[in-house]
């Protein structure tokens, strides 16, 4: 569905007039979406009221956006305690659930923009059983849609591990036993963080194969004050893990991206080069789109001390009041460069990735080592995951760069990333054959022959394919 388009999502949807705020699901929040090329949109969240779903239908329709809308009957596949949990359900209980669901679903697909429904948002172990009978029963009667699923969490200590983060009960007392102990090479710790996540994903992916993978974890945090423009290195990993995710299990794979903060107190101004860090690096390592997080400003966080800055803009795509933020002006800007490359960079085979010159993003290295967790911090070393190097490529460069490899027809192509969120790069590449077309960030072309000298500016790429 939509393969010739990256995925381009947006988890937290406009809804309804509440309280004192007004309305979103209007003609100019879906125009300014479709500007954006946002062309799915997640219903998972906060104002779940049938009108808004209509309304959310109708303006999806108008503006050909898919709308993924979360079944009610979907909570009760992943109930982990007390007497409905989907452990303890009889088979006649779990028939009616199903027919329940399908039901539901049905329904829903009669909509011209149905796309397909958005599941959940990070469960545990212990809900993977019951999520993964509730995909496979969809695959069995929707075929045609998609069942989108963001299936755990990065921020993993031993009960989110099983739990997971909405559903996790505080008492753990009546959970069904656990199949094996976080101990030994399991037990949750940054070591062993790798081992951990392939656990998480075989436990679901071994049952139940969705139609995309996906994984939320924002990179451009305010922990560390002597580190202002620091990048956490989950972005490059698990944009890593979910592309082995991909090509191990055969279905598509996407990652979310940070639209600005929205912490307790905002320490930290996210710019421009950092929301586009963010996509590059995510599709330099083979994935097929991404998912902005916030898209629409939460409504559960409207009270929230503190958030009145996200509120007002310093987070997601559309405020609060329906007006589009700078994000999502630098996200319109920056589109025709995604839709001009989206068809080629889908069809072509992702090799790997590798790294070249030195990283620089306004901290000195040798200073990071002493601070708490500074192996959270990206300070250049690519994971080994996904790595793949063309020896016969230079790249001089003020600044480190990934080059990402794809083929396509017997052709290599290129995607090209200044892993720099806060400087320009000035890079020369030598490819090993001529005739080249490279389009920019800008979306411009260039065509050349063997030889091309940019100027990126922070956090950009682009994409080089051989010429017809």
């Amino acid at each position: 569905m939509l393969n010739d388009k990256f995925v381009s999502a947006i988890f937290c949807a406009p809804t309804g007039e509440y309280e004192n705020y007004p309305s979103r699901l209007t003609d100019e929040v879906f125009a300014a979406l479709k500007n954006m090329g946002i062309n799915r949109i997640f219903g998972y969240g906060f104002d779940s009221r049938a009108e808004t779903v209509e309304r959310t239908f109708e303006l999806c329709e108008k503006y050909g956006i898919l709308y993924y809308p979360t079944p009610s009957a979907c909570g009760r596949y992943v109930r982990l305690t007390g007497d409905k949990a989907y452990w303890k359900l009889s088979e006649t209980e779990c028939k009616q659930l199903d027919d329940d669901f399908v039901a539901e679903v049905a329904a829903l697909a009669e909509h011209k923009a149905f796309g397909g429904i958005m599941f959940g948002d990070e469960a545990g172990y212990l809900a993977f059983d019951g999520a993964a009978h509730a995909c496979n029963v969809f695959k069995a009667h929707f075929a045609e849609y998609e069942f989108m699923y963001n299936f755990f969490s990065y921020s993993i200590d031993e009960k989110i591990f099983w739990t997971g983060i909405e559903s996790a009960p505080t008492e753990c007392a009546e959970l069904q036993p656990k199949p094996f102990e976080l101990t030994g090479d399991l037990q949750v710790s940054f070591a062993n963080r790798f081992r951990v996540y392939d656990k998480l994903l075989t436990g679901f992916l071994d049952k139940a194969v969705p139609s995309y993978v996906s994984q939320d974890r924002y990179p451009m945090e305010p922990h560390w004050a002597e580190v202002p423009t620091s990048v956490h290195v989950a972005l490059f990993e698990l944009s890593a893990v979910m592309s082995q995710a991909k090509r191990k299990y055969g279905m598509g794979s996407y990652n979310y991206v940070q639209v600005g903060q929205w912490g307790n107190d905002i320490r930290r101004m996210t710019n421009k080069g950092e929301l586009l860090l963010q996509i590059n690096v995510i599709l330099s390592y083979g994935n097929d789109g991404v998912a902005f997080f916030p898209g629409a400003f939460p409504l559960d966080w409207r009270n929230i001390p503190g958030y009145n800055a996200a509120k007002n803009g310093e987070s997601s795509l559309i405020d609060i009041y329906g007006s589009v933020t700078r994000f999502g002006k630098w996200l319109a800007d920056t589109q025709p460069f995604y839709d001009a490359i989206a068809a080629e960079m889908r069809a072509s085979n992702f090799v790997g990735v590798s790294a070249y010159g030195h990283y620089d993003n306004g901290f000195i290295l040798d200073k990071v080592a002493s601070l708490p967790d500074s192996e959270c911090i990206y300070q250049g070393n690519f994971p080994d995951m996904c790595y793949a190097r063309d020896e016969s490529i230079v790249v001089d460069s003020t600044s480190q760069v990934a080059v990402s490899l794809f083929e396509h027809d017997d052709k290599c192509r290129y995607f090209v990333t200044n892993l720099s969120s806060v400087y320009g790069n000035k890079v020369e590449l030598t490819l090993p054959e001529s005739n080249y077309v490279a389009t920019l960030q800008d979306g411009t072309t260039i065509e050349f022959n063997g030889k091309i000298r940019v100027d990126f500016a922070a956090g950009e790429a682009m994409w080089i394919v051989s010429k017809k």
